[in-house]
């Protein structure tokens, strides 16, 4: 990308402004901290012509930002630590920020079942710490009625998924889903789920 491609790439960024700038030095706190990033927060929506918006009304946002959890990382097991901190010569590469293409080469687009299992279990962390605020935030939507309809939709869809060619596999103490022809594992660790959920005290 040249010089002046970018200039226009980028042009219309100060467009795309529809609630006052705020959040990032507490974003920088909490990393620094070693906490886990998840920030609510209500917004007055601004006007934007650019894209129709009258503005003048509130908005609430919850931003879960991907970042390293110095925190999380302390209580993980002692070879699981010291394989993180072989960093880029270790079995995770570029922790927690994989690569979207050729993070295990020359698998296009695989992750193997440790580097899954670390993401899983770091986002289960940062849901579980942050439980207070995923209730003030779900609000009248949170009930455990409202919580069985989504899993009931939830489970129509990995019936379909293992109609389709994926089996139940136990790793560690989470299910996990895993296509019969793929050397790479692309998985959805319920495990995870199902806890986050039990911190959140939603009966499954």
């Amino acid at each position: 990308m040249t010089k002046s491609s970018r200039k226009s790439f980028c042009s219309h960024w100060p467009r795309r402004e529809v609630v006052k700038k705020g959040s990032g030095e507490e974003i920088r706190e909490l990393v620094a901290q070693g906490k886990p990033v998840l920030i609510y927060r209500k917004f007055r929506v601004l006007p934007n012509a650019w894209f129709g918006i009258t503005g003048g009304w509130e908005v609430e946002f919850l931003l879960l930002y991907l970042e390293k959890a110095e925190h999380f990382e302390q209580q993980l097991p002692d070879d699981t630590r010291a394989e993180l901190a072989k960093g880029n010569k270790g079995a995770f590469l570029g922790y927690p920020f994989y690569q979207t293409l050729e993070e295990n080469a020359p698998d296009i687009t695989g992750l193997t079942t440790p580097q899954v299992s670390l993401l899983a279990a770091q986002a289960e962390y940062s849901l579980k710490e942050n439980a207070a605020l995923l209730k003030q935030f779900l609000g009248a939507f949170y009930s455990p009625r409202a919580a069985a309809r989504s899993l009931l939709a939830v489970a129509q869809v990995l019936r379909r998924i293992h109609r389709d060619g994926f089996v139940y596999n136990d790793l560690h103490d989470g299910n996990i889903l895993r296509r019969l022809d793929m050397d790479s594992y692309k998985v959805i660790d319920l495990g995870s789920v199902t806890r986050a959920l039990a911190a959140l005290n939603v009966a499954m």
